[in-house]
């Protein structure tokens, strides 16, 4: 990870941060939702991510976060909380560039794709996992 950002900052590949840029406006464009996490808020979203970010999520038994706690161009982590203190749990996911995969997370489904470039898009609805 830290090789990853330090070639980032070294400015060695010419462009590279615009090439960033691109990849993200079109995984917003190609997200439903684009970048509203408050879309969100029901369980039902298509968002583009790129940068950490935290978002909540009201909809089924219990309240769940969502967190993308990395990413960078070749993986994304995904966590997805649930429940109370004492009474909760978390499922976490890392995808790699060019992958996909899915998180049961109690009665909401976490897609993860489209994983390039420093960007993901994050597919949310219901599941139907009642005990993650």
């Amino acid at each position: 990870m830290l090789a990853v950002s330090l070639a980032a900052c070294s400015g060695a590949e010419e462009g590279s941060s615009s090439d960033n840029e691109n990849a993200a406006s079109k995984a917003a464009a190609s997200a439903k939702d684009g970048t509203d996490y408050d879309a969100c808020g029901d369980g039902r979203c298509e968002v583009a991510v790129s940068k950490k970010v935290e978002f909540k999520v009201d909809g089924g038994e219990t309240k769940k976060k969502i967190s993308v706690t990395d990413i960078s161009t070749k993986e994304v982590a995904v966590e997805c909380t649930f429940g109370s203190a004492g009474n909760g749990g978390e499922v976490s996911a890392v995808v790699a560039a060019g992958k996909e995969s899915a998180l049961g997370c109690q009665d909401l489904d976490v897609r993860i794709s489209d994983v390039a470039d420093g960007t993901a898009v994050l597919t949310l609805s219901p599941g139907d996992n009642p005990l993650g």
